[in-house]
């Protein structure tokens, strides 16, 4: 099982049906993707981090990534 399956499964359990997942090659084509906006957010396993995009963050779409990011990682 790869890490974006792993991702995809969580991602699932915690928000069914809520987000696709999709695997980059790098950090710098997942942001890419996010600036392209054919992302809403970016969870970057080198460095621990989520990067989210949206008017000020205050988007629906973002306050999901942030939340299932959340729960993924295991806190509230």
């Amino acid at each position: 099982m790869t890490y974006v399956d792993t991702v995809e499964a969580a991602v699932a359990k915690a928000r069914p049906g809520a987000f696709a997942v999709t695997g980059y090659t790098s950090e710098r084509a997942a942001r890419t993707a996010l600036l392209d906006r054919e992302a809403d957010g970016v969870l970057v396993p080198q460095s621990g981090k989520l990067i989210v995009a949206g008017a000020a963050g205050r988007t629906p779409s973002v306050r999901a990534c942030t939340s299932c990011g959340r729960r993924v990682a295991g806190g509230s």
